[in-house]
């Protein structure tokens, strides 16, 4: 951390959402720090022994959520470090939601210190069996994630920005995306931590729709579900586009898309070849920077058929190393 440079932008986290300060403004870049934002070094089975003994501490009844022994679905809800204006509606619904799915247990996580302590007191006058508030769990947060690989029946909703959405992908789970806030707030005007949020959960959204369609080409009338809208008026649709995304068949779909396409170590590679360059002559124009991403994965990747490696346990899937090469990491542009 010492080595790091005072200013400049590590390139795939747009935003230091602490501070609310665009990273391109050259302030202080924020730094995602392991294990928040890298593949966890468990199997899906140790992760759900782990997470289940995390939950354990706690609620006694969630043992075992995430193993066969529990026939509940889980839906794991982020809203990442909480920026957003309007995280406590998005919060609502997915408790409107968790209302009409008493089969699945959600789990609320993350969300600022102010939208916690209204989740608290909205589960204090309306208790829910199947809602659970985490809050922050830190360095368990790959751990869950991983954790979800191992129950077939289970999703991952959030509302982050590219750390907690990497996390997920690196770790094999598809995430299910919340939809953005609108551009502009009541004034009229555009803030602009909101644009550069809903940009990139616009890249990844037509990044995870492409993996999709190339992956899955023979559901071309059942598209998977990329975003369940949680502030439209349409409860009903978000109900359908929740409840699939827990569905099995849909789940295994959606995972084999994007096995093996989040190699974390090249990603953790190019961020470092960033920095470095970065120490040395200060912030990089972004062209610069999608110059270095477009070399770096230009570089073929070595065969990887050796079964597990640094993904603990998530194995390349079919999409192609030359088809991989060409496309950027999502949320990488």
């Amino acid at each position: 951390m010492a080595r790091l440079p005072r200013s400049g932008t590590i390139w795939y986290q747009a935003v230091n959402w602490r501070d609310r300060l665009s990273l391109e403004a050259g302030e202080q870049p924020y730094v995602v720090v392991p294990p928040l934002g890298q593949a966890s070094a468990l199997c899906p089975e140790q992760a759900a022994e782990r997470a289940g003994a995390v939950l354990a501490q706690r609620w006694a009844a969630l043992r075992y959520l995430f193993t066969p022994r529990d026939p509940r679905g889980v839906a794991l809800v982020s809203q990442g470090n909480g920026f957003s204006a309007r995280s406590r509606r998005h919060w609502r619904t997915m408790l409107a939601l968790a209302a009409r799915m008493e089969e699945t247990q959600f789990l609320f996580a993350g969300g600022s210190a102010e939208d916690r302590a209204w989740l608290a007191l909205e589960l204090e006058r309306r208790p829910r069996a199947n809602v659970t508030l985490l809050g922050w769990i830190n360095e368990h947060w790959s751990t869950f994630l991983r954790a979800l690989r191992a129950e077939p029946r289970a999703t991952f909703v959030c509302r982050p920005g590219l750390s907690s959405i990497g996390a997920a992908l690196a770790n094999g789970v598809p995430p299910l995306l919340m939809s953005p806030d609108p551009l502009a707030g009541p004034d009229g005007t555009v803030d602009a931590i909101t644009a550069e949020v809903a940009m990139e959960r616009a890249v990844y959204a037509f990044q995870l729709e492409r993996l999709y369609a190339t992956q899955c080409a023979e559901h071309p009338d059942s598209p998977l579900p990329i975003l369940v809208d949680t502030l439209g008026d349409d409860q009903q649709k978000a109900l359908l586009t929740l409840r699939r995304a827990v569905e099995p068949d849909v789940q295994s779909r959606q995972r084999a898309a994007i096995d093996g396409y989040c190699d974390w170590s090249r990603v953790a590679h190019l961020i470092a070849s960033v920095l470095a360059r970065e120490a040395v002559s200060g912030t990089l124009p972004m062209q610069v920077k999608r110059r270095m991403r477009d070399q770096e994965l230009l570089v073929r990747r070595e065969p990887s058929g050796a079964g597990r490696g640094r993904h603990g346990g998530v194995r390349p899937g079919r999409f192609e190393h030359e088809r991989h090469a060409r496309a950027p990491i999502p949320g990488h542009g």
